[in-house]
């Protein structure tokens, strides 16, 4: 959402007509915020189930490219 609106601030007014592409990533954005949280709330979330252990946290090693077996 920060970035949004601070790119919004660069862009100025064009970021709201239908000419360039920032109003639609800025309502996704605001849409995304009202339906799954805002970044304080997920982070939280997500902190408290890393200490409950409901979370795997082990990091994983992705496969090299390249590789006979990836």
């Amino acid at each position: 959402l920060r970035v949004c609106e601070r790119s919004l601030q660069v862009l100025g007014g064009i970021g709201f007509t239908a000419e360039h592409d920032h109003h639609r990533y800025h309502s996704r954005v605001l849409a995304l915020n009202a339906i799954a949280g805002s970044t304080a709330e997920l982070t939280r979330s997500l902190g408290a189930d890393l200490r409950a252990g409901t979370i795997d946290a082990t990091p994983t090693r992705a496969p090299l490219l390249g590789t006979a077996d990836a």
